[in-house]
């Protein structure tokens, strides 16, 4: 399907879990979910998703998903109009773990998000009805967490089990999805902790947690302590100090315990914080990681086990290894990602490679904004290279435009500012600014201020720092209420910025 065709109405697209009796009920003759809401809205581009395409996945629903798409494309050509049918197969090794499922589902609903991005306008169209318990449950968090922006969700009856004057389609209504910070857990393996480098290391790791997300628990556990004072410094720092006296081998397996009773009793808890080197904490969290959770394991070591290698394969996104000399040596050069959610690649001020940039959850739900309301970002014209938000007080965005002679400033911010009021209204009238990039440090450093009249001083490329100087009637202005606009610009431009007064 051409995406670039402009259409006055919505593109309809359907999204369906496929259940091994589809497409039409073998006892009833009747179609089934997928098939049904097909008819029903007639949409130009559907997705089916089979609970596996391998033959050796027990309950493989590829053949029906198959089918599904054939019948589709038959009862379309009878109706004169032709859609665009895929099948999405899970990759996962059995359709009933719940864990492979909802990550390969999130997977498929992201890239679908993505792929249809670029349509003037989008209806999506979903329905879980058939498929494993797994699935279904799978899309109903997903969706009901905004995966697929504005989807509308269908429960169709089975036409076997519908009751007399049941309607065979209804309507799921879900409130609109909050979006929040991600909830941590940590957990701190005290046996594989250097004494030297006790000093200080609970509060840097709590520190270092909480700009990812909100800790709801941080536990520490160790066989023995040999002074009181490693427990004053967990204390400190709010950790729950836990002592198992069994020996070390005990203990790790006593925490990794603690670890997956967490998990089952606290569903709101998305990432865990791992502090070890000990292969039994690897593999003992692979409970945790089924359930559809991210373990981010800190290390002490830079060596990796094969054994963990194999592991992050398997689960992908959902492990990261970090060692922690490495994460707070970033952190003390300003290099260090500080929250969880969207990647913005960009250049380092070296020029010679890149990183990545990870959004706060607060950057990412504003990003969504933009795409949604600036039709130069969502045909792709205008891509943002940077993003810092300090929510309900200041917001700046850098952009550059692909296509030569169009300003993307002026496009964010539309004819008579139509796209900004849009935007505003919808973070309370947050003040936010549109900058033009550039790779040039001194330039967007500039820009970064507004109005500000500044000096680029020096800028340091290996610790991630830049000097400006103000005249002394605008360093109020250039600092902000509470250091806002100097914290986003150094956000903004990835540079730790020190504000100094201009001297004749």
């Amino acid at each position: 399907m051409d995406k670039t065709e402009v259409s006055a109405a919505p593109v309809k697209i359907l999204v369906a879990t496929i259940g091994n009796q589809d497409p039409i009920s073998p006892k009833t003759q009747q179609p089934m979910a997928a098939l049904t809401l097909f008819m029903e809205h007639r949409p130009s581009l559907v997705y089916l998703i089979p609970s596996a395409k391998r033959d050796d996945v027990k309950s493989s629903t590829y053949p029906q998903a198959v089918a599904t798409r054939d019948e589709m494309l038959r009862w379309g050509a009878g109706q004169g109009f032709k859609p665009e049918v895929r099948v999405l197969s899970l990759d996962v090794s059995n359709a009933t773990n719940t864990g492979e499922v909802f990550r390969e589902t999130e997977r498929h609903l992201k890239w679908i998000e993505d792929e249809t991005r670029s349509f003037p306008e989008r209806q999506f169209l979903v329905t879980w009805t058939s498929g494993t318990y797994q699935m279904s449950q799978a899309m109903e968090s997903l969706i009901a967490s905004g995966r697929l922006p504005g989807a509308s969700a269908y429960y169709v009856a089975n036409p076997e089990y519908l009751k007399e004057g049941e309607p065979r389609i209804r309507l799921i209504e879900y409130p609109p999805p909050r979006r929040r910070r991600p909830r941590i857990a940590i957990f701190v393996d005290h046996e594989n902790v250097d004494p030297k480098d006790l000093q200080g290391l609970p509060e840097r790791l709590r520190g270092r947690a909480e700009k990812i997300g909100d800790v709801a628990v941080a536990y520490v556990g160790a066989a023995y302590w040999k002074h009181k004072a490693d427990q004053d410094e967990y204390s400190k720092a709010n950790f729950t100090a836990l002592s198992f006296p069994k020996g070390p081998e005990a203990a790790d397996f006593s925490l990794l315990s603690l670890a997956d009773l967490i998990a089952k009793a606290r569903p709101d808890i998305d990432t865990y914080i791992i502090v070890t080197d000990d292969e039994h904490f690897f593999h003992g969290m692979v409970s945790v990681l089924d359930m559809g959770k991210k373990v981010l394991y800190w290390k002490r070591r830079d060596a990796i086990h094969r054994s963990w290698d194999t592991l992050q394969q398997k689960y992908g996104d959902s492990i990261k290894i970090e060692s922690v000399q490495e994460i707070f040596r970033a952190a003390q050069q300003n290099k260090t990602p500080t929250k969880a959610g969207s990647l913005i690649k960009r250049k380092k001020r070296s020029g010679k490679k890149t990183y990545f940039e990870i959004l706060t959850a607060d950057e990412d739900s504003l990003r969504d904004i933009l795409l949604e309301e600036i039709p130069e970002m969502k045909d792709g014209t205008v891509e943002i290279k940077s993003i810092a938000r300090a929510k309900g007080k200041m917001s700046k965005i850098a952009v550059r435009s692909s296509k030569e002679g169009l300003d993307p400033v002026a496009c964010c911010y539309g004819n008579g500012d139509v796209n900004i009021s849009k935007i505003k209204g919808k973070i309370n009238n947050e003040p936010i600014f549109f900058i033009q990039w550039y790779e040039q440090p001194e330039q967007l450093i500039a820009r970064a201020f507004g109005e500000v009249d500044i000096r680029v001083g020096d800028i340091d490329t290996k610790t991630g720092t830049a000097c400006v100087f103000v005249p002394p009637a605008q360093m109020g202005k250039a600092i902000g209420y509470g250091a806002v606009n100097v914290k986003t610009a150094g956000r903004l431009t990835g540079l730790q910025i020190v504000v100094k007064e201009e001297t004749a």
